[in-house]
């Protein structure tokens, strides 16, 4: 069996494919493998505005790249959970439609669409355990378990510091090194339940 490894997960698995420009222009680069979030904002309206800053900046950018505004909406979602501490609040998602002129109906759609968009705080490190056939055959039900018994939470619940949560994924496209979880933006493959909690140990 192959060593474990940590790597950045695959383009169009995480934010990396909607940090992507369209065909042919060059990719911004992604964030930090392994970066956790900042701490979760509240859910009533911040003075400061979500989009403002290095916020403002990226969606800008994005902005120049994409060919209308609905196209820049998933990349310009994720530079708001990022900004918002890992998840959007109500306000956070409004004020992404009307940066991008759209319906607060159709971002609302595409954030409840899309398992990676979150409407609840998560913890500064997400762990998604990959639970698909082949990952399910080679023990990623031990693996969840290992993870609820070191962190001492229920799946999608968030340890009392704060650091981490936790939830299965149907797959994260990494068969031939199942079982496989991914914590942040960092693949970790070829897990036995103890080498998954040694990663969460590792998490500041």
């Amino acid at each position: 069996m192959s060593e474990p490894t940590g790597r950045p997960a695959a383009e169009g698995v995480t934010g990396g494919n909607a940090s992507a420009g369209p065909p042919g222009g060059a990719a911004a680069p992604p964030p930090a493998v392994g970066a956790g979030y900042g701490e979760p904002w509240p859910a009533t309206p911040p003075s400061e505005p979500v989009i403002d800053g290095d916020a403002r900046a990226r969606l800008d950018e994005l902005l120049r790249r994409y060919p209308t505004k609905r196209a820049a909406l998933i990349p310009a979602l994720h530079a708001a959970q990022r900004r918002c501490g890992g998840w959007l609040p109500d306000y956070a998602i409004e004020e992404v439609a009307a940066a991008l002129e759209l319906p607060p109906a159709e971002v609302y759609g595409v954030v409840t669409f899309y398992d990676l968009f979150h409407q609840k705080p998560v913890g500064r490190h997400r762990i998604r355990v990959c639970t698909n056939l082949t990952c399910q055959l080679r023990g990623s039900d031990e693996v969840m378990e290992a993870l609820a018994a070191e962190l001492g939470v229920d799946e999608g619940t968030v340890t009392p510091d704060g650091r981490c949560s936790y939830t299965h994924f149907e797959c994260l496209g990494s068969c031939d090194t199942a079982p496989m979880m991914m914590v942040d933006d960092t693949y970790h493959e070829n897990l036995t339940p103890e080498l998954a909690v040694d990663v969460v140990r590792g998490l500041d």
